[in-house]
């Protein structure tokens, strides 16, 4: 809508299998919002360029400037470039639970590098290229760059991933790279801040020079960082099969050329929790029992359930995998006994029950929106206590046609589609 610049937005792909795609597999757009991905599989991106091609541009998931992405419980693999990157501005995306393999360039990208023109500057005048974006409980294997990678990246959380032998011919496993938005004289190219890595486990295999963990800098356009200040980081485990973990940190102000890992607690004064150990992995990226990931994690509010839909409790375990959790939640999202959402009767006519599930006390928002993606009625906004709750719906003054229910926390959103009939 070329008025108020709205895209396509609450939009649900569930359960699809895309692939052999030109290009991207997934492309949103600016302002497209709230669209989730759940349960795909997502492959060989690229077939329209020759066989062989390594520096195409084909991403699994392609996000500039949507906000409120989510990608969840999907296998992403056999990308041509990047599994996933959400940047332009992106706003409070998600990536979890997704296994993501295989990719020509890097594993997930919270930010990346955009045209000015795509960003809303009344809302972020910086040019940050994104901004909230959390990325939990993924296990990210075999990239030629960055494993996880932030780029202008404002409050990223990076928690309970599993690196396995990323970066191998260039960056870092965890990466703090530059973004010089087309060089325009208007653009900010902000270096990250605010971000935080937790529970993050990165194995190295032996004969691989990748870095652990690298922020860069470079004289270009004046001067540009990857990060402002230290990433606040702990409980992290890493392992270099060939040898030791190595880090590095090329600005000037504050230089590390392949450190060590103690080298890397003391320069960022942090990590005084974490490991380098074997973490005794098996094929799948499973620790075993006696891992020194197990029971090493810290527990933290934005993660309750691990890559298999376990549920995390108590002291958790480094990566995405925990050994010994409860047993696995049924249907997708983090449905059942948990964040759920539904309807009933559905299809309906004029009236409906609402009936929704919190894991935990907090601020919820339940809101339906039109096929058009317009707000035409809010239900509740509001603290609610955890558990089961339901409310009637009333809307026999709406015309016939599908609906989308929201609800959305501060961890977590969800939708359900309904149909209302006459």
């Amino acid at each position: 809508n070329p008025e108020d610049e709205s895209g396509c937005s609450h939009i649900l792909i569930e359960d699809c299998i895309i692939h052999d795609t030109g290009h991207d597999c997934i492309k949103i757009k600016p302002n497209c919002n709230d669209i989730t991905i759940r349960n795909c599989e997502i492959y060989n991106s690229g077939k329209a360029y020759p066989p062989g091609e390594t520096e195409g541009n084909a991403e699994g998931i392609d996000n500039v400037n949507g906000d409120f992405m989510v990608v969840q419980d999907c296998s992403i693999h056999d990308i041509l470039s990047t599994g996933v990157y959400f940047k332009g501005g992106a706003t409070n995306g998600v990536v979890e639970r997704c296994r993501i393999e295989h990719c020509g360039t890097g594993g997930v990208l919270v930010g990346f590098d955009t045209s000015p023109e795509f960003f809303d500057l009344d809302v972020n005048p910086d040019y940050y290229e994104s901004i909230a974006g959390i990325v939990r409980n993924c296990l990210i294997r075999d990239t030629r760059y960055a494993g996880i990678g932030l780029y202008a990246a404002k409050g990223a959380r990076i928690l309970n991933n599993t690196l396995i032998d990323a970066a191998q011919d260039g960056h870092a496993a965890l990466y703090c790279g530059l973004t010089f938005q087309d060089w325009e004289d208007e653009a900010g190219r902000p270096a990250s801040m605010d971000a935080c890595f937790y529970n993050n486990l990165i194995l190295i295999p032996e004969e691989s020079e990748a870095l652990a963990f690298s922020i860069r800098y470079s004289d270009e356009l004046g001067g540009l960082s990857g990060y402002e200040g230290m990433p606040v980081m702990n409980d992290n485990l890493y392992f270099h099969a060939g040898g030791s973990a190595r880090f590095e940190d090329s600005r000037p102000g504050s230089p590390l050329e392949n450190g060590s890992f103690s080298d890397w607690q003391q320069h960022i004064a942090g990590e005084s929790h974490s490991q380098e150990k074997d973490p005794l992995l098996d094929d799948n990226g499973c620790p075993a029992g006696a891992s020194p990931a197990v029971d090493s994690g810290l527990a933290h509010s934005l993660v309750s359930y691990d890559l298999n839909q376990k549920k995390r409790s108590g002291a958790c375990d480094i990566g995405a995998i925990e050994v010994d959790g409860e047993t696995s939640i049924t249907g997708v999202c983090e449905l059942a006994g948990t964040f759920s959402l539904g309807a009933y009767p559905n299809p309906f006519n004029n009236q409906t029950l609402i009936q929704w599930h919190l894991p935990e006390n907090g601020e919820v928002e339940m809101a339906l929106f039109d096929g058009m993606g317009r707000k035409v009625r809010t239900f509740v906004h509001g603290f609610f206590e955890s558990g089961p709750h339901e409310i009637p719906a009333d809307l026999g003054d709406l015309a016939s046609g599908v609906y989308i229910v929201r609800l959305h926390s501060e961890e977590q959103t969800t939708r359900s589609k309904i149909l209302l009939i006459r």
